[in-house]
């Protein structure tokens, strides 16, 4: 059975009484519980080599790739080649050979047949063939498998912004090896009726006044993340520029182009906001305050001196 703790988090109560606050702390809470959760209950990759010829196997990068190699149980003998070079043996309940690459890092199960390659890596993808052979010298099954180590997708930053026209152009970016990009529009997936797709499906052209909750989501074979954004419609923002243009200049569409929001950075831009600049601004306004102050106290003790001076020169 799973178990997980967890950690006490504190929040200040200014902070979470405002209304942006209270959201920023429950998306935070919300975020640290789907990360301890992930954390919690992530499991190795496992391929079963002996299901399909040949195999598809993904791994993911840095972590520990299982691999079925054979149906038998007590293997008597078994091979593993890569690339037509030998990279593991195992003979009579021991290992015998095993390549310099695995070294350290590899693990033979006879018992269910599997293979266990921790701190997966780059190097580690290629075609692999095995054989084995039972205890009474009977072929066990020669089968073929394609291994891939991929670095998993990050969180998407999604971008958007207004063109001549008033449409909306939105793509979205994730680093991560094969990146894949869909997009979903309120609870549905996000039509054609509604948008025009690039190759990739990475940028979306939003058609008309389409708008609302737009969701990117990126995956590839051994992880998925999406995020989430409202997109405005580029009609009302014209109409908020045309409103605050000067009535001597005609209003342009072409005012809104060139903005461009990047919504995967909207956390630090409410930091910049509301702490750093508030906080810069009053730390500021303390320095000049204390140079001021120190200001006017040196002037105050050297007037007694001066004082006194002049009292001197008189009474000589």
């Amino acid at each position: 059975m799973y178990s997980c703790r967890l950690p006490l988090v504190w929040v200040p109560l200014s902070l979470a009484n405002h209304p942006v606050g209270a959201m920023r702390v429950a998306s935070a809470l919300l975020m640290l519980t789907a990360g301890l959760i992930q954390g919690t209950f992530q499991t190795e990759s496992i391929c079963d080599t002996t299901t399909q010829k040949p195999a598809l196997c993904y791994g993911r990068l840095g972590h520990t790739v299982q691999l079925k190699l054979t149906k038998i149980t007590n293997v008597h003998y078994l091979t593993l080649q890569k690339n037509a070079t030998q990279m593991f043996r195992f003979r009579k309940s021991k290992t015998t050979s095993v390549a310099l690459s695995l070294q350290g890092r590899s693990k033979f199960i006879p018992e269910n047949g599997t293979l266990e390659i921790s701190s997966a890596n780059p190097s580690d993808s290629g075609s692999y063939v095995t054989e084995a052979y039972d205890a009474s010298g009977l072929d066990a099954g020669k089968f073929h498998f394609q291994l891939i180590i991929e670095a998993p997708v990050d969180t998407p930053v999604v971008r958007h912004w207004c063109d001549g026209d008033l449409n909306t152009n939105v793509t979205c970016f994730s680093s991560g090896d094969s990146p894949q990009y869909s997009w979903s529009l309120g609870s549905k997936p996000l039509s054609k009726a509604d948008a025009d797709f690039s190759t990739d499906s990475q940028t979306v052209l939003l058609k008309g006044n389409v708008t609302g909750e737009l969701t990117c989501i990126v995956s590839n074979h051994i992880s998925t993340k999406h995020v989430m954004k409202r997109i405005p419609s580029c009609y009302a923002d014209s109409k908020s520029v045309t409103r605050t243009a000067s009535t001597n200049v005609s209003p342009s569409p072409i005012s809104t182009v060139g903005v461009i929001i990047e919504d995967g950075d909207q956390d630090m831009q409410w930091w910049i906001y509301y702490v750093i600049i508030p906080g810069s601004a009053a730390l500021a306004l303390v320095i000049i305050l204390t140079v001021t102050v120190s200001v006017c106290m040196c002037k105050k003790r050297r007037r007694p001196r001066t004082a006194v001076n002049s009292a001197e020169e008189y009474s000589e």
